[in-house]
Protein backbone atom coordinates (compact mmCIF):
# COMPACT_ATOMS: atom_id res chain seq x y z
CA UNK A 1 0.00 0.00 0.00
CA UNK A 2 1.29 3.33 -0.70
CA UNK A 3 -0.66 5.00 2.09
CA UNK A 4 0.26 5.12 5.51
CA UNK A 5 -1.24 2.50 7.37
CA UNK A 6 -3.56 3.19 10.27
CA UNK A 7 -2.11 4.42 13.14
CA UNK A 8 -1.47 1.26 15.46
CA UNK A 9 -0.80 2.24 19.04
CA UNK A 10 -0.18 0.05 22.18
CA UNK A 11 0.91 0.96 25.63
CA UNK A 12 3.85 -1.06 27.68
CA UNK A 13 3.06 1.43 31.08
CA UNK A 14 2.93 4.55 30.42
CA UNK A 15 4.71 5.44 27.05
CA UNK A 16 2.53 5.17 24.26
CA UNK A 17 4.30 3.36 20.85
CA UNK A 18 2.44 4.39 17.73
CA UNK A 19 3.45 2.06 14.58
CA UNK A 20 3.40 4.05 11.58
CA UNK A 21 4.05 2.11 7.68
CA UNK A 22 3.79 2.76 3.99
CA UNK A 23 4.93 6.56 3.02
CA UNK A 24 4.82 9.85 5.55
CA UNK A 25 3.75 12.56 2.47
CA UNK A 26 1.13 15.09 1.59
CA UNK A 27 -1.49 12.52 1.04
CA UNK A 28 -0.88 10.93 4.21
CA UNK A 29 0.09 14.10 6.07
CA UNK A 30 -3.55 15.17 7.50
CA UNK A 31 -4.20 11.49 9.01
CA UNK A 32 -0.83 11.51 10.96
CA UNK A 33 -1.78 14.98 12.15
CA UNK A 34 -5.24 13.70 13.14
CA UNK A 35 -4.23 10.69 14.69
CA UNK A 36 -1.05 12.06 16.67
CA UNK A 37 -3.15 15.15 17.84
CA UNK A 38 -5.68 12.62 19.39
CA UNK A 39 -3.50 11.23 21.25
CA UNK A 40 -2.10 13.62 23.14
CA UNK A 41 -5.45 15.42 23.79
CA UNK A 42 -6.58 12.59 24.77
CA UNK A 43 -3.44 12.59 27.12
CA UNK A 44 -1.03 10.43 26.12
CA UNK A 45 2.35 12.00 27.03
CA UNK A 46 5.19 9.64 26.20
CA UNK A 47 4.66 8.55 22.61
CA UNK A 48 7.29 6.69 20.48
CA UNK A 49 6.41 6.85 17.15
CA UNK A 50 8.23 2.99 15.65
CA UNK A 51 9.23 3.70 12.09
CA UNK A 52 10.70 0.61 10.80
CA UNK A 53 7.97 0.20 8.38
CA UNK A 54 7.89 3.98 6.67
CA UNK A 55 9.71 3.19 3.83
CA UNK A 56 9.66 7.13 2.72
CA UNK A 57 8.90 10.62 4.51
CA UNK A 58 8.48 13.95 2.13
CA UNK A 59 9.23 17.18 3.46
CA UNK A 60 4.76 17.88 4.42
CA UNK A 61 5.24 14.00 6.58
CA UNK A 62 8.65 15.70 8.06
CA UNK A 63 6.74 18.74 9.00
CA UNK A 64 3.46 17.15 10.62
CA UNK A 65 6.47 15.35 12.97
CA UNK A 66 7.82 18.53 14.14
CA UNK A 67 4.16 20.08 14.58
CA UNK A 68 3.65 16.89 16.63
CA UNK A 69 6.44 17.49 18.70
CA UNK A 70 5.74 21.20 19.02
CA UNK A 71 2.62 20.26 20.32
CA UNK A 72 3.56 17.32 22.62
CA UNK A 73 6.70 20.21 24.27
CA UNK A 74 4.04 22.96 24.85
CA UNK A 75 1.90 20.15 26.83
CA UNK A 76 4.72 19.03 28.89
CA UNK A 77 4.62 15.49 26.96
CA UNK A 78 7.48 13.80 25.13
CA UNK A 79 7.30 12.53 21.67
CA UNK A 80 10.32 10.89 20.18
CA UNK A 81 10.94 8.35 17.29
CA UNK A 82 12.58 4.69 16.94
CA UNK A 83 13.88 2.24 14.33
CA UNK A 84 14.07 4.12 11.78
CA UNK A 85 14.20 2.74 8.14
CA UNK A 86 17.58 3.24 6.71
CA UNK A 87 16.34 5.62 3.78
CA UNK A 88 14.29 7.79 6.95
CA UNK A 89 17.26 7.84 8.94
CA UNK A 90 18.81 9.49 5.93
CA UNK A 91 16.52 12.17 5.19
CA UNK A 92 16.13 12.93 9.07
CA UNK A 93 20.31 13.01 9.15
CA UNK A 94 20.33 15.28 5.72
CA UNK A 95 17.23 18.06 7.33
CA UNK A 96 19.32 17.72 10.75
CA UNK A 97 16.13 16.51 12.44
CA UNK A 98 18.18 13.81 13.75
CA UNK A 99 19.23 16.69 16.39
CA UNK A 100 15.79 17.90 17.19
CA UNK A 101 14.23 14.45 18.05
CA UNK A 102 15.26 11.78 20.18
CA UNK A 103 15.47 8.83 17.62
CA UNK A 104 16.40 5.64 19.03
CA UNK A 105 17.69 2.91 17.16
CA UNK A 106 15.32 0.38 18.26
CA UNK A 107 12.04 -0.03 20.38
CA UNK A 108 14.33 -2.02 22.79
CA UNK A 109 16.94 0.85 22.78
CA UNK A 110 13.76 3.23 23.04
CA UNK A 111 11.82 1.42 26.14
CA UNK A 112 15.21 1.19 27.96
CA UNK A 113 16.12 4.47 27.83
Amino acid sequence: MSDLDPIRSIEPGERTIVHLAGELDAHTAPSLRAGLEDLLHAGHVDLLLDLAAVRFADSTGLGVLVGALKKAVRREARLELAAPAPVVLKILRMTSLDRVFTVHDSIDDALRA
